[in-house]
């Protein structure tokens, strides 16, 4: 996860300077197995809209780490938050929360969240320690795990033996 987030590093601390949103990356090893495309657009889609929706002056922080032996990316703000009612809808296609007047689709979380199914992880929304904002936790099953669910293609091509 430290790799995906790394490459494309300056182009959200250069978005956050110009909004005036600290942008903190707090990164320790996370693997997961996965798609690396895939990995990054759930990674840019839970920042974009933490950068959306972060006031200028507000925070937007960035984690990985591993915990219970699972890898964990979580982003956490301190902007408007997400109404507790609203928490579960957010994940579906094309739902906004009105009071925000951001711009968008409500496609980002749908995408995070289906883009984590894929790689057997879950997401946990919820209001972080501050009080204020958003946290988002996604968690990516452990290694083992997941390379028990990889099918391998097998090959039908012949390999020569010598005699």
């Amino acid at each position: 996860l430290h790799e995906i987030i790394s490459r494309d590093l300056r182009d959200w601390v250069q978005r956050a300077l110009g909004k005036n949103i600290d942008l903190g990356f707090e990164l320790e090893d996370a693997w997961t197995l996965g798609e690396p495309l895939l990995l990054r657009e759930l990674v840019a889609n839970l920042l974009d809209n933490a950068l959306a929706y972060t006031q200028a002056g507000g925070s937007v922080t960035v984690r990985t780490g591993v915990r219970d032996g699972e890898s964990v990316l979580e982003v956490e703000d301190n902007g408007p938050g997400i109404p507790e009612a609203e928490r579960e809808k957010v994940f579906e296609r094309f739902y906004r929360i009105a009071a925000t007047g951001g711009e968008g689709c409500g496609l980002g979380l749908s995408i995070v969240s289906e883009i984590a199914e894929r790689h057997s992880g879950r997401i946990d929304l919820s209001l972080p320690s501050g009080g204020r904002g958003t946290l988002i936790r996604v968690v990516f099953p452990r290694l083992a795990a997941q390379a028990a669910h990889i099918v391998l293609p097998v090959s039908t091509r012949t390999v020569p033996t010598s005699r």
